[in-house]
């Protein structure tokens, strides 16, 4: 039993501390003044880190760094690239590179 609590203890104080720093921003945010650099990046942020989250899901398959072992994965990305460049729509996008993506695994 003393296990169960601990582990509840330690989730609870993970949880309040998420949510204690989360919710600072929505709190305190208008009384932070950021400097001007800072407001003029924050927008590029999302940019910036996107392609480093993705690249390595499309370039590295079960470890390795050969393209041609993850085709599919990079056939799904450019479809989904294309959708998102002619419909702008982010839903359309996930939708349809998500089912292209399991159609070329199961060809």
């Amino acid at each position: 039993m003393e296990k169960h609590s601990l582990f509840w203890v330690i989730v609870s104080g993970v949880v309040l501390l998420t949510f204690s720093i989360r919710s600072s921003f929505i709190l305190f945010g208008d009384k932070i003044k950021l400097p001007n650099f800072l407001k003029q990046g924050l927008p590029f942020f999302t940019v910036a880190i996107f392609p480093a989250l993705v690249s390595p899901a499309l370039f590295y398959f079960n470890g390795s760094s050969n393209i041609l072992l993850g085709k599919e994965r990079i056939l799904a990305a450019l479809i989904a690239l294309l959708i998102s460049i002619k419909t702008e729509n982010v839903i359309y996008t996930l939708v349809i590179g998500f089912l292209s993506l399991k159609v070329l695994q199961l060809i």
